[in-house]
């Protein structure tokens, strides 16, 4: 039973792999279900056993860039030593990544302007990971002495009020179809932040 459980596993796996390449390079309305089955060499009725359509297999898509992103994300941020530098780490690399993403699949921004339900899906799952490890960087602030002038009551707060402003930056990237010119804004928001905690 194991043995068929890895492979379907790897089954899975391949066809997200292989869809992520197609909505690469072709958007998500060029890509068919058949195109998929067609690069891994198997009929549709296999993608078919594994997804119910196009859509859920976006999706799954979507799932394994979102535990890329933050997995690349976490990297950076647990090189630093303070808090505020994984806090800096954080924004950073964050929006470095924010527009990677964009010029990694430019086709499939344009066309999910229509599909804004899964799309709010998505950016919900991100957020939560996102707000959860901005509080817990505030924490560790609060705890080694660094962050005096905040409690650990107020990360949650401040962690949500931070995410909230980043999703306001995935909104203006996701409208316009491009990440908004903010390096030194994104300075001065950073040291707004570090004069509220330290």
């Amino acid at each position: 039973m194991t043995n068929k459980n890895n492979k379907n596993d790897q089954i899975k796996t391949d066809i997200i792999v292989k869809a992520r390449e197609l909505f690469k390079r072709f958007g998500l309305n060029k890509t068919t279900m058949e195109d998929i089955a067609q690069t891994m060499s198997k009929g549709k009725s296999t993608l078919y056993y594994y997804f119910s359509g196009k859509e859920e297999v976006l999706y799954a898509v979507a799932q394994k860039e979102i535990a890329d992103t933050f997995g690349s994300i976490l990297k950076e941020v647990e090189k630093q030593e303070s808090a505020q530098e994984r806090l800096r780490a954080f924004f950073l690399k964050r929006f470095n990544v924010l527009e990677e993403k964009l010029n990694t699949y430019p086709a499939m921004v344009r066309e999910q302007k229509k599909d804004i339900e899964i799309i709010h899906k998505i950016h919900a799952e991100f957020s939560l990971l996102e707000r959860n490890l901005i509080k817990e960087i505030l924490l560790y602030g609060v705890k080694s002495g660094e962050f005096t002038h905040i409690t650990k009551k107020d990360c949650d707060s401040l962690a949500t009020a931070a995410s909230t402003i980043l999703s306001g930056v995935d909104i203006y990237t996701f409208v316009e179809g491009k990440v908004p010119p903010i390096g030194n804004q994104l300075n001065i928001l950073f040291d707004i932040i570090m004069r509220g905690v330290k």
